[in-house]
């Protein structure tokens, strides 16, 4: 039933946050151990990554039946449709139906993509968390200097 809540939350609120924010209460107040929340305990994890992953497909729903973004990455997908002369909203299956199908088939690719991916550089993240935060803050600012200086200047213009 849990999936189904945050399935829901994730389409009405559509913002990321807030709804793993949500899921996060909700899965502390119906755990059998809320005691041990705050300290890394999987449930709270889970619930909070699960509302951000049906955030995603949930922004979609709005923008393929109703040609309305729900999201950031939704808005930006319908500039690209648009731009390649897509009609959004609730004409798309009957009018052009090799684009939708197209859509569902690049976002399951792409969810399974990321789960190799993850499994992966999980490793490669967590020895570079282990590194000290005096040697690894320095070589992040070091790192983030040069991109970030050109951007200040041409703000300042």
């Amino acid at each position: 039933m849990l999936f189904y809540d945050r399935l829901l939350f994730s389409c009405l609120l559509n913002r990321e946050q807030s709804t793993s924010f949500l899921c996060y209460t909700m899965e502390n107040k119906m755990s059998k151990y809320p005691e041990k929340f705050g300290t890394g305990i999987i449930d709270g994890i889970a619930a909070s990554e699960a509302s951000n992953n049906a955030a995603t497909g949930g922004a979609m729903v709005p923008l393929l039946s109703l040609g309305i973004p729900g999201g950031n990455a939704a808005a930006v997908m319908m500039s690209a449709l648009t731009l390649k002369g897509v009609q959004l909203g609730p004409l798309l299956l009957t009018n052009q139906p090799e684009y939708l199908s197209a859509t569902f088939a690049s976002m399951i690719v792409t969810n399974i993509l990321m789960v190799i991916v993850a499994i992966g550089i999980a490793k490669v993240f967590a020895q570079i968390l282990a590194i000290p935060y005096s040697y690894l803050g320095p070589i992040i600012i070091m790192l983030v200097t040069p991109v970030v200086m050109p951007m200040i200047k041409k703000a300042k213009k």
